[in-house]
């Protein structure tokens, strides 16, 4: 059309502001220390990790492979509409990767796994 979106402008700004004030090293620490705690939670389910938990190659995406019995998107449809949990589907892999950021707690985690194993039946 021509215009502008100032709103995005502005949204992008307010963005890289609250970024800048937590700080890129803070945020980091968070995730991470949220993909290790996941990690380890993620052990006592039937499920095989792909991801790696610490080291060069962590990372706030978690990756793990469903017992062949489960169809992944199947499994994402069940896990939104009983739990309220949305995950992504890796369906070459037969697999599901959940994904933690600044917004996300160790109650999140907890809550996503929990309704994970009651899916894994």
């Amino acid at each position: 059309t021509g215009l502008m979106n100032h709103m995005s402008f502005q949204g992008l700004g307010a963005a890289i502001d609250y970024v800048n004030r937590v700080g890129v090293v803070e945020i980091e620490k968070h995730n991470l220390t949220l993909h290790a705690y996941a990690s380890d939670k993620l052990q006592s389910l039937p499920v095989k990790t792909f991801s790696a938990r610490e080291g060069a190659f962590a990372a706030p995406l978690l990756a793990f492979k469903i017992d062949a019995k489960f169809e992944p998107r199947s499994m994402i449809a069940d896990l939104l509409t009983k739990e309220k949990l949305v995950v992504k589907a890796l369906p070459k892999l037969g697999a599901l990767r959940i994904s933690t950021h600044l917004f996300n707690s160790k109650e999140d985690v907890d809550r996503a796994l929990g309704g994970l194993g009651r899916r894994l039946v």
